[in-house]
Formats: structure tokens, sequence, C-alpha cells
């Protein structure tokens, strides 16, 4: 406790702290870039998001006459396989729209 340090160019322990301060301080700036570039990258997730909502509803909008029905719905519902998909667009229970349509709508509402 009694030594006191002298602090000049040709302590090596001078040197010592410095380098130690200089990466504590790139640490520090290390530290807020990142925290930044992370809130950046938040910023645009939300407005991708924003974005795919707003293409979304005007799809949607532009063709709300060829949403499916209730009746369709479930008759898509009923299909277990692709071949009973199939066998239901050959049976002309539902159209390729309807199908196109309601998966669209499901994949969009998970």
């Amino acid at each position: 406790l009694g030594n006191k340090m002298e602090i000049s160019l040709t302590n090596p322990l001078t040197w010592v702290l410095f380098y130690l301060a200089i990466g504590v301080y790139r640490n520090i700036v290390s530290y807020f870039k990142q925290k930044a570039q992370h809130r950046k990258l938040l910023e645009k997730g939300k407005q991708v998001r924003i974005n795919r909502a707003k293409a979304f509803e005007e799809f949607m909008n532009k063709n709300r006459k060829r949403i499916c029905s209730k009746r369709v719905e479930s008759k898509i519902d009923e299909c277990k396989s692709l071949t009973d998909l199939q066998k239901g667009l050959n049976a002309k229970h539902f159209t390729s729209v309807d199908l196109l349509m309601y998966y669209i709508n499901r994949c969009y509402t998970y």
C-alpha cells in the first residue's frame, strides 16, 4: 500500500495497464455495437412482419370472392391424403383455386 507506482513510458507495468485499458474499452465498444445491431435486426424483422401482413391483407382483399365456403373447407378437411384431394378435385367437390386459397389462408393463420 505504501508503494506508489510511477507512471512513465519506461515502466513496463504502465504499458500492461495501458493495454488492459484498451482491451476493456474495445469490449465495451463491441458490446454497444452488438446491442445496436441486435436492435436494428429486431426492427428490421418487425418491419418484415408488418410488410408481410399488409401484403397478405391486400392479397386477401383482392381475392375475397375466391375464398372458399365452409362447406368446401369441410370437404377439404375430410381429405386425409393427396389421393383424396385428387379424388375431390376430379369429383368437382372443390376447385384447385379453392384448394389454393384454403391452404394460403390456413398457412397464414397458423
